[in-house]
């Protein structure tokens, strides 16, 4: 019995010292890789980040598409990361301007940092490629990026523009569905504005805003009726009080129905939005776009 303890001891021993050899053997670059495919797993962006920029540091000699790749990887740990603006100065400044994965990288972060307009010209003057995913794609985040804009029917055109290449019942019923959106808001803005300028308060209850409206009302009124009141009375300093306040409360009143035909409007809008991205449009992964063939798998 001692003497099969002693044997397992000894190959305890000859493995570990095996196993350590072995791992002697391999290369500093190559432990480097497999260290940031571990802080990448789990989701620790920023060090991923730092060590990919020391990869690239130690390997100055590395070739240029593998170089975009990197760069690529370091701007998606930034998006991951929430840092939409350093995703947006990687993307902008480190990556060719024909790199499509950074392009779209770039109107993605644009996006998540609220320049909605901006991250559709991210896309200027951008071909699409001849690689089938790539310009798939490419065709949904231009569409994303004009949703967003509300401009549906530019979306549409859009992949129509593209439908030739891809034989997908789903772009065809994305493209119906964008060119079906109601062309008249649900609320009348001018509307509104006119209601609320003849009757206080009236433009926020044709908004469905009918407390903000009593109270638009209540407060026009009573002040109103505070300066005719002081004027009867002769006294010229309550009457000029009540008068100011008269002309802000109105003016309130026309903006308070103003205001609440854009919200109701806005909501309807964000509503139609967010049916369309659910059923058409994937959520965005950024390494989903490239290969990234010298640190991941």
């Amino acid at each position: 019995m001692r003497r099969l303890i002693l044997i397992c001891m000894l190959m305890g021993q000859f493995c570990s010292a095996f196993a350590q050899s072995a791992e002697k053997n391999i290369p500093a670059s190559e432990k480097q890789k497999k260290f940031i495919q571990k802080l990448f797993s789990e989701k620790r962006h920023f060090e991923c980040i730092a060590e990919t920029r020391r990869y690239l540091f130690n390997n100055p000699t590395i070739e240029e598409n593998k170089k975009n790749a990197l760069s690529y990887f370091i701007a998606a740990n930034y998006y991951l990361g929430a840092q939409y603006s350093s995703a947006v100065k990687i993307a902008t400044e480190e990556l060719p301007a024909n790199y499509i994965p950074g392009k779209i990288l770039l109107s993605q972060a644009l996006k998540k940092a609220g320049y909605l307009d901006v991250s559709y010209h991210a896309f200027d003057g951008l071909a699409y490629p001849d690689d089938p995913f790539l310009r798939y794609e490419l065709l949904i985040r231009k569409a994303d990026a004009l949703i967003v804009l509300g401009k549906y029917d530019e979306a549409a055109r859009e992949i129509e523009s593209q439908e030739k290449f891809f034989s997908s019942e789903k772009l065809q019923k994305f493209s119906s569905a964008l060119s079906s959106f109601p062309k008249n808001p649900s609320c009348d803005v001018s509307r509104a504005v006119l209601y609320s300028a003849v009757i206080p308060g009236a433009g926020q209850v044709y908004a469905g805003k009918y407390f903000d409206g009593f109270l638009s009302f209540a407060a026009v009124f009573v002040s109103g009726f505070g300066t005719w009141y002081y004027h009867q009375q002769g006294d010229a300093s309550l009457r000029n009080f009540f008068a100011v306040f008269t002309g802000i409360f109105y003016a309130g009143n026309i903006y308070g129905g103003f205001n609440s035909a854009s919200a109701v409007n806005r909501r309807a809008l964000k509503k139609y939005n967010d049916e369309i991205t659910s059923r058409f449009i994937p959520p965005y992964e950024p390494l989903r776009c490239t290969e990234i063939p010298e640190i991941m798998p």
